[in-house]
């Protein structure tokens, strides 16, 4: 993962977990909203965080009220709560640094007025004086505030100015996203009704685009080892949205529906709506689209080089549009 590489907006392409190396035990104290620092020896060792990373950790973004920019507060960092065998409290007075190691484009970390967008970039965390508390604000920047986006950023943790003598911490990842909805707490019945209305269109709308997608391709296959009808391909996998009959315009139709029925489940869906706003139901909508096109194009590798051939023949567009209108059906090269 590199910068500029895999911020995914509108949609996302799965990608593998970056794996720590040099993990400590998380036998110590862990609260779920911070990210625990320690070291790995009494007064010296390295530093350690201590979180749930191995469930892969999604920090969730919210719509900022700025079109486009998503936002959120968890996890924060913190003291080791507790010492255990393996695991120390820091040394008082020990400044910490958070450093940037990998990061997506449109991901960053705001840490104070200090803005993260930048492998290297680096922002003091805090000074255990006794306590080190800092909540950064992690960031998403997708097109407009109803846009599913997610991405990921690395970082370690290490001494800043003070002369203790820590060593730099294993490098950690964050998977940053607008497309999970909040924990439902104090649910009413209405409330469950809502969750359970969006669950059921975003799956109805994640198999239909699938099969969409799944019957283009298929015509597309058929035509390029079959020497089936071009033209029936190109019709299947039109991505022309002037075109409302086109598979984008389709798909767009689809999405549509998908709110309607959500907002039958939920009510009006607003900003302000709960237990849900109209950008947390749309990022979610966006997701189960994204996820749908994400299979796809496991299933049909190659399918945006493919379809992209199949429209330039027909004189309707590339692979460059087939890109645009379908951004998260991804393929890996042979």
């Amino acid at each position: 993962m590199s910068r500029g590489g895999v911020l995914r907006t509108g949609c996302v392409a799965a990608v593998a977990t970056l794996l720590t190396t040099g993990a400590v035990s998380t036998a110590f104290g862990q609260h779920a909203h911070n990210i625990e620092i320690g070291s790995t020896a009494d007064g010296g060792g390295a530093l350690a965080m201590d979180w749930d990373f191995d469930a892969q950790p999604i920090a969730r973004v919210m719509d900022s009220g700025f079109p486009g920019l998503f936002s959120g507060d968890v996890p924060g960092f913190g003291d080791a709560a507790d010492a255990a065998p393996d695991i120390y409290q820091l040394e008082v007075g020990t400044e910490v640094e958070i450093v940037v190691t990998a990061i997506d484009s449109g991901v960053s970390v705001k840490i104070g007025a200090v803005v993260l967008d930048s492998v290297g970039d680096t922002a003091v965390l805090g000074t255990t004086t006794p306590e080190l508390h800092n909540h950064p604000e992690w960031q998403l920047l997708t097109a407009d505030a109803n846009t599913f986006g997610e991405g990921r950023v690395s970082f370690r943790v290490r001494e800043g100015s003070t002369a203790i003598g820590y060593a730099d911490s294993a490098i950690h990842t964050i998977h940053v996203s607008n497309g999970y909805l909040p924990v439902l707490e104090a649910a009413t019945t209405a409330d469950l009704k809502c969750q359970k209305g969006i669950a059921k269109a975003a799956a109805k709308l994640g198999a239909k685009v699938h099969s969409l997608l799944a019957k283009c391709l298929d015509k597309v296959q058929a035509a390029e080892h079959l020497g089936k009808s071009d033209e029936a391909a190109a019709k299947a996998c039109d991505v022309d949205h002037l075109n409302p009959k086109s598979l984008a315009s389709t798909v767009e139709a689809e999405a549509a529906k998908a709110l309607s029925s959500a907002s039958k489940a939920c009510g009006a869906l607003s900003g302000t709506s709960t237990p849900f706003t109209d950008s947390m139901v749309q990022a979610h909508l966006g997701m189960a689209s994204c996820r749908a096109q994400e299979q796809a194009g496991a299933h049909y590798n190659g399918a945006t080089h493919a379809i992209g051939h199949v429209l330039e023949h027909a004189g309707l567009g590339d692979e460059h549009d087939v890109h645009h209108a379908l951004p998260c059906l991804k393929g890996s090269f042979e």
